[in-house]
């Protein structure tokens, strides 16, 4: 619409309005730029993740305990999340303790990372050249299917094979055909022919199977960093293009991958689609694909390792120039040697100072480590290896005896240069002194989680304490101790997580689908309802409220803060807050113009300015409870104070500026005259509107009526006793188990037969002799909780035939034990004992036990497949499954498997596993599954059968076979098989936790009075003011708590609206929200008590009846608009945020009325009526 102004406007006029607008423009334009092309940060409650805390053993005597929870932390991402490309969050929590979140992967991230397995498999088949089958398609004679493409070097080897094979063969033919009267000679001469061809048969078959591509190899390249390298010239120094920008080239995956393209040419098109897959599912991947992935990487990290390096000039019987060859056709964790393996460097730039020697460090690795540190290095796929020995006397490894370093610090030397000093414990100091006093002299590298930091020389026998010299700067100190500090991470950090939350990608959806729903829905009726009340004004309102939005969403995509479930639920109360605003302006407005003598242009600008001083003061009111919020609370619910706080900002942005800008127009350019509402259409309703009520006539009948109300809700409280406490302030677990898939739908379960059967378990159990100090004791204290557990029925439910109410998801809530010690965690033998009781009706992978799965040596249950037959490998006759395919193999035997399981579930869960960082070196492995008793709809004994082509136990040392083949896949089948399952959500906490959690409560809720406590102290200048204000805080949050215990004496535990609800972080967030919303509504009456006193010392009860009539109006329509919000949201918000909406439901209505019968009649004492009408001559307001 285009705007003529009218010829009697001036530029002064119009140029202030113009650069009002330029600059709304530009705010919104900067919001909207941070929106557009951009996703919003979802939290772990909107998307599913899960939270691990974890509690880190620090000496009370440490003096900087903050550094070494800022070196755990370092040392767990880069155990986690090294490339950094994952969305995993590690943070301190106080002093002694780390939160780990995580989001789980969704559907489409699943069938991305199925996709690329599934390429990667392709690939594989093509590339890979199997023994097995070179050999078997030799015996018949048929090698098409494995020649590869004509002229390629796959074929050409296999060319050479033929041949050889013929030779053999007919050297085998003439040796039989030398008659037995033949002389020696003769026999001889056939003998040695055939042993020559035998000899050249395995060369060629050797030179073949080099030729094959391993997944395991295209796997390790893919995860290689590819971030742009900076090309450097003959000197080091980096090169610049004619403008003088530095010039990167390919990052080392891309080099790697182009090479290894270069390589196999004739497998180019499936190395693309595997690299696109791949590309394609990382772009989409945040975090591991199961919460136990993660929790096992954290159990293993910071693991320390001394080694002594192979010396470039006396390697000592260490083959060199054949472990080299092996890195180079097999890879660093394919080499076959019992004395050294290849360790990779963590970070090149610790071994050069200049760029010189980075340039002879990248043109040549082996000379540069050979001249320089006396090291034998090399350099595969992009990475840099160093050679370290693994034998006995040259290495002190994570495999012996407990040890482990229990302090690092910085230092000096002799010479006063800068050192790192270490100190073992007694059985670490004895280990250390054996190793190097053996090798003085000899380089020893310190290695954490397999990777080399750093390779300082021996110069003297180290024994209990030990200290590193050399010429460091600043940075090589700090890289060094936090290398060593780290080595006493395993021992620092708890086993298992204090507190965990894990929540399922399906639920996380759902809460977003639902609340994103009532979210808009209560906007648009919000919007709608100010345009029917308001006419043009509420239009105008309408437009602040998108603005409003804009500016929301923009500034918290802008910073990139996580949107979680709780900040979904603080949009929805800001818009209730935005009306507010714009409410109050409206009446103000309405009220001049009641007037009669005022045009509308000064009737605006007067409404404006008498409104200004109630928004400011209830706003700030909500920063103040914001702000102990957001210094108190958890993740999730200082996303819903972070949102509330923008919110709040973006509403006084929004009503004060953009609004009045809208009104110049309606005044000033468009000339408008009239300005017509609801109530002045109609004056009958306006006049409803503004009653004569006698509230203080009323007062103590309302006070006696709230103090019989508050002393109800104490008494219901107290009833409740702990029963009102959810896990998070007790201690305790909540899961959520979901039925599996059935029909169309999922099993249907009765919610009393369900809780029947849990309470059960606890009937099984004696815990009269249970010792709370041991596993069996404290396992029994556990279980007896059953019998109290609360069973609530979660989302959709139906009731069957004989009217019980049935659901597919139950959320099961167990306290922790009083008796059990601090810091143990109960959610595991928990959530065990539901999965084995549930196992049959849930939609999990239960855990599998089956004979010596807790044995570290596996025995006899691995054997090496040298025999055609299952049979002959497992010394039983009946077995007649083939074997010739895995033969050179493993075969792992798992006995008195329960439950049963199909074959095709062992080779899945084993796939899974095998895909896992710490066991990417057995990644390529092929396995296949192989029933021994039971039926193929579940076996109880089953063969693994696992080939690897680098591990052919006919071929390799057998201490070497044992160690890198048979252990390595029997812990990999059993932590396959074991493995915990993860249920669609569980929460965790710790009685310390716990603790920590309600102390925290405590101070949010003490800060939150304190701050507006003083600020109305201030505001006012009356400590009457304050006074009356808190005490209908402490009726407000008295009444909601009483509301809160009611339900779970009215509630049937069917998971409906009346809960029952308890006391939970969303909770907290929803009283201290009643607090900061209570007390707009106390302070706007408040402020008009103020207004219409005057110059009197103290108000009237007439003045006092008048504020209360004149701002009824306000009070209800932004109390109903409120209402209707939070009531929307309560209703089709989702389960995960309905006790924060009941919460605020509760609070809103008693918070109204406490603003009406506590606080304002508060502010009258008799005493000051008195001294009111003696020192003035002001006339009193009348209510209209």
């Amino acid at each position: 619409m285009i705007l003529r102004l009218r010829t009697t406007e001036t530029a002064a006029m119009r140029t202030p309005l113009l650069s009002r607008f330029l600059t709304i423009a530009f705010v919104l334009g900067l919001c909207l730029a941070a929106i557009l092309g951009r996703d919003l940060r979802l939290g772990k409650d909107l998307r599913g993740g899960v939270s691990l805390v974890y509690k880190v053993e620090i000496p009370e005597e440490e003096i900087d305990p903050q550094s070494v929870l800022d070196t755990t932390i370092e040392v767990l991402k880069s155990r986690v999340n090294p490339q950094g490309i994952f969305d995993i969050s590690i943070e301190g929590s106080g002093r002694d303790r780390i939160e780990v979140v995580m989001p789980l992967p969704g559907p489409d991230t699943r069938a991305l990372a199925a996709s690329w397995r599934e390429a990667l498999a392709e690939l594989v088949n093509e590339g890979e050249i199997r023994e097995s089958e070179v050999l078997a398609s030799l015996e018949a004679g048929e090698i098409a299917d494995i020649r590869g493409p004509e002229g390629s070097a796959r074929a050409l080897s296999l060319d050479v094979l033929v041949a050889a094979d013929t030779v053999r063969k007919e050297a085998r033919v003439a040796y039989n055909a030398v008659s037995e009267d033949a002389s020696s000679t003769d026999r001889n001469l056939a003998a040695a022919a055939v042993a020559d061809a035998e000899i050249t048969f395995d060369e060629s078959l050797a030179a073949l199977m080099e030729l094959g591509l391993s997944g395991e190899r295209v796997r390790r390249i893919l995860t290689l960093p590819n971030k742009p390298i900076l090309e450097r010239d003959e000197e080091g120094r980096g090169r610049r293009d004619e403008s003088g920008n530095p010039v990167f080239g390919p990052g080392q995956r891309d080099k790697a991958f182009s090479s290894l393209q270069s390589e196999y040419p004739d497998l180019e098109s499936g190395l693309t689609t595997v690299q696109s897959a791949y590309d394609e599912y990382e772009s989409k991947r945040t975090g591991f694909d199961d919460p136990e992935d993660l929790k096992r990487l954290l159990r293993g990290a910071g693991v320390l390792e001394f080694h002594i390096g192979v010396s470039s000039a006396d390697p000592q019987g260490v083959d060199v120039a054949g472990l080299r060859r092996q890195l180079e056709e097999l890879g660093a964790g394919n080499t076959q040697s019992p004395l050294a393996s290849w360790y990779p460097i963590n970070d090149l730039g610790q071994w050069y100072e200049k760029p010189a020697e980075l340039a002879a460090l990248t043109a040549n690795p082996e000379g540069y480590f050979s001249a320089t540190r006396d090291l034998v290095a090399a350099r595969q796929d992009g990475m840099y290896y160093l050679l370290l020995r693994d034998d006995a006397g040259k290495a002190l490894t994570a495999s012996d005896d407990d040890w482990r370093l229990v302090r690092a610090s910085e230092g000096q030397d002799r010479l006063g240069r800068p050192s790192i000093n270490f100190a073992l414990d007694q059985s670490g100091a004895l280990r250390m002194g054996q190793l190097t006093g053996a090798n003085k002299g000899r380089n020893m590298a310190i290695v954490l989680d397999s990777e080399v930091f750093s390779a300082p020389k021996i110069q003297s026998q180290i024994s209990g304490n030990g200290q590193i010299t050399g010429n460091f700067g600043g940075e090589e100190i700090a890289y060094l101790r936090k290398v060593l500090g780290a080595g006493s991470l395993s021992a620092q950090l708890s086993s298992e997580p204090i507190s965990e939350s894990v929540l399922g990608p399906s639920i996380g959806a759902d809460n977003l689908e639902r609340g994103t729903e009532a979210f808009l829905f209560a906007l648009m009726v919000v919007a709608i309802f100010m345009g029917v009340w308001y006419f043009q004004a509420g239009l105008i309102a309408d437009l602040a409220l998108l603005a409003n939005g804009l500016v929301i969403f923009g500034v918290l995509m802008g910073v990139d803060a996580t949107f979680t479930l709780p900040g979904l639920a603080g949009i929805v109360l800001t818009v209730g807050m935005a009306v507010d605003a714009n409410v109050l302006i409206f009446e103000r407005i309405r009220e001049e113009l009641a007037l009669g003598d005022v045009v509308l242009r000064q009737a605006v600008k007067n409404g404006y300015a008498k409104a200004l001083s109630t928004i400011l003061d209830g706003n700030i009111t909500n920063l103040i409870v914001c702000g102990a919020l957001y210094l108190t609370a958890t993740a999730e619910v200082k996303g819903f104070a972070v949102t509330l706080t923008v919110g709040i900002l973006a509403t006084l942005f929004s009503a004060l500026f953009i609004t009045r800008q809208c009104f110049l127009i309606y005044t000033d350019v468009l000339a408008s005259k009239r300005l017509s509402m609801l109530p002045i259409a109609i004056p009958s309703l306006g006049k409803a509107l503004h009653p004569n009520i006698d509230f203080m006539a009323l007062r103590w009948p309302m006070r006696i009526m709230s103090t019989g109300l508050v002393a109800a809700s104490l008494l219901l409280v107290s009833m409740r006793g702990a029963d009102l406490l959810d896990t998070e302030f007790r201690g305790g677990v909540s899961a959520v188990m979901e039925t599996k898939p059935e029909g169309e739908g999922r099993m249907m379960l009765q919610r009393a037969a369900v809780e029947e059967e849990i309470r059960a378990i606890a009937s099984e159990i004696s815990v009269v002799d249970a010792d709370p100090s041991t596993k069996e004791g404290q396992r029994a204290l556990i279980l007896s909780q059953l019998g109290s557990a609360a069973v609530v029925t979660v989302g959709e439910t139906s009731v069957d035939s004989e009217g019980n109410t049935t659901a597919s998801q139950f959320q099961v809530k167990v306290a922790t034990p009083a008796e059990l010690p601090v810091d143990v965690a109960i959610d595991r033998v928990v959530v065990d004992t539901l999965v084995d009781r549930f196992s049959d009706r849930l939609d999990i992978d239960p855990p599998v036990t089956f004979t010596g799965m807790n044995d570290r040596n596996p025995g006899s249950r691995v054997m090496a497949v040298t025999r055609p037959t299952l049979g002959g490998v497992l010394g039983r006759a009946e077995l007649r499954d083939r074997t010739t395919d895995m033969l050179g193999g493993a075969a792992v035997l798992l006995e008195n498997l329960s439950p049963p399981l199909t074959a095709n579930d062992i080779e899945r869960r084993v796939d899974r596993m095998r895909s896992q960082p710490d066991f990417r070196e057995a990644s390529s492995r092929r396995i296949r599954v192989v029933g021994v008793e039971g039926g193929p709809e579940g076996w109880t004994s089953a063969a693994v059968l696992i080939r690897d082509e680098f591990r052919n136990y006919n071929e390799v040392d057998p201490e070497l076979w044992q160690r890198d083949m048979a252990d390595v896949e029997w812990n990999l089948i059993g932590q396959a098989l074991r493995q915990p399952p993860s249920l669609s959500e569980v929460a965790s906490f710790s009685s310390s936790i716990a603790a920590t959690l309600k102390a925290n409560a405590y101070v949010a809720v003490f800060f939150s009075f304190m701050g507006i406590l003083v600020y109305i102290w201030i505001r006012f200048g009356s400590l009457r003011y304050s006074f009356g204000a808190v005490l209908a805080l402490v009726h407000d949050v008295s009444l909601t708590l009483g509301a809160l215990a009611v339900t779970g004496f009215l509630a049937s535990g069917d998971g409906g609206l009346l809960g029952p609800y308890r006391i939970d972080l969303g909770v907290v967030a929803g009283l201290l929200t009643i607090i900061g919303y209570s007390l707009n509504d106390t302070i706007v009456i408040l402020d008009r008590i103020r207004e219409n006193r005057g110059r009197r010392r103290m108000a009237t009860p007439k003045i006092i009846n008048a504020s209360i009539n004149q701002t009824l109006s306000r009070t209800l329509l932004t109390s109903g608009t409120t209402l209707f919000s939070v009531t929307i949201l309560f209703l089709e918000g989702g389960s995960g945020m309905r006790a924060f909406c009941f919460t605020l439901l509760a609070g809103l209505v008693v918070g109204t009325y406490s603003s009406i019968a506590i606080a304002a009649p508060l502010t009258w004492t008799q005493d000051g009526t008195r001294q009111s009408f003696a020192s003035t001559g002001d006339s009193e307001p009348v209510s209209a």
